[in-house]
């Protein structure tokens, strides 16, 4: 397995020991939406569940812009996870909280005060 270990994230805000993880391998279709990222996996039990990344920002086309971030950042560390030629084999590949997936994706939230990233949910069996 090569897993991603993703925290919890709600009302903009870490939820405290919620951690789950995903076997990038299983991943099936990456979707950006107008404020979301949608990642389809393939569960231990065969069923397609998803992990949904939601976002904001200032107006709709900087909320667009940050669900494209989060695709480009998520593809790019689910596809080192895959190929990581043993790299990763023995470890997990940790997202980090809130604020480091704000700043390793580049998201933004012109003239607020909270974060742009509002919640982190993964689906399980």
């Amino acid at each position: 397995m090569h897993l991603i270990k993703i925290n919890k994230i709600d009302s903009s805000a870490d939820v405290a020991n919620t951690a789950s993880y995903l076997d990038a391998t299983q991943i099936t279709a990456m979707v950006v939406g107008a404020t979301s990222l949608t990642v389809d996996y393939t569960s231990a039990a065969g069923a397609v569940k998803e992990l949904v990344f939601t976002v904001t920002g200032n107006d709709t086309a900087e909320k667009l812009l940050n669900a494209q971030k989060l695709g480009d950042w998520f593809a790019l560390i689910a596809t080192q996870v895959v190929n990581s030629n043993g790299m990763h084999l023995n470890k997990v590949f940790d997202l980090g909280n809130q604020a480091k997936i704000t700043a390793d994706a580049g998201l933004l939230f012109t003239d607020a005060a909270t974060e742009p990233l509002v919640r982190v949910v993964l689906s399980v069996d």
